[in-house]
């Protein structure tokens, strides 16, 4: 077990190519009791399935979901242990995702087609991207008060059911600095906290001001932990950024 963040988003990552825990690890018990001893977001279990690398994603309270940055932590470890190319494809809860290791550094995923784009207020909107991410356009960011409104929107049943995503929201706070750069601070479901960034988040928010806003692809996003490159490439949703070990 080693532990790698991609833009301060961190996990612990376990390694199953050659053997399977399913059957001697309850995982999310395991997850829970790991990634709070090892002060992370969540867990990274990375397997293979006919011959394909398959990441498998808990958030810290056990939950079993998609991750963004999750996706390129795989994808740097994989390439550096042998497991996958250069270019190549890591299955994921969201289906198959298109990876290219640019450096020893910055990876790349390709997200895929934003789905279910809603208009909620005029500084509110929905966006699909594996997750359930509510973009809320703010003049000023403050973590205290993110965590506040975030951890009221995330389990707003109105707005679970306006949206049909019963299984609650992510909520960016996105403040647009220009045409091709915004701040946004992000309160993940799952973690129960804010992040330091949050890959899914920052696809969902850039897509959200590629909409409605004057910007232009790339969208640089500044999040608490770095900068991440969101690129809008015939109609897919690419995601660049930083990956390291710690």
């Amino acid at each position: 077990m080693i532990k790698m963040h991609g833009a301060g988003n961190t996990f612990i990552v376990i390694d199953e190519t050659d053997k399977d825990l399913e059957k001697i690890l309850d995982k999310r018990e395991f997850v829970r009791e790991e990634t709070l001893s090892n002060n992370v977001d969540g867990a990274l279990f990375i397997q293979t399935d006919n011959g394909r690398i398959k990441m498998q994603y808990f958030d810290r309270d056990g939950t079993e979901e998609m991750c963004g940055n999750g996706v390129r932590c795989v994808a740097r470890y994989s390439y550096d242990h042998g497991h996958i190319n250069k270019d190549d494809f890591i299955d994921t809860a969201d289906g198959l995702k298109h990876v290219k290791i640019i450096n020893d550094k910055l990876i790349e995923v390709n997200m895929g087609l934003p789905r279910e784009f809603k208009k909620l207020s005029n500084e509110m909107y929905f966006v699909y991207v594996g997750l359930a991410h509510i973009v809320k356009f703010v003049n000023h960011l403050n973590k205290e008060d993110a965590f506040r409104e975030g951890r009221e929107i995330r389990y707003s049943k109105n707005l679970m059911d306006s949206v049909n995503h019963p299984e609650g929201l992510h909520v960016n706070f996105v403040k647009f600095i220009n045409r091709s750069n915004i701040e946004l601070i992000t309160y993940e479901v799952g973690v129960e906290d804010i992040t330091k960034s949050c890959g899914t988040g920052n696809i969902a928010s850039a897509y959200a001001v590629l909409r409605v806003k004057d910007c232009k692809s790339p969208v640089y996003a500044h999040n608490i932990g770095g900068i991440l490159e969101i690129d809008l490439l015939d109609g897919e949703l690419l995601l660049k950024g930083p990956v390291e070990y710690f």
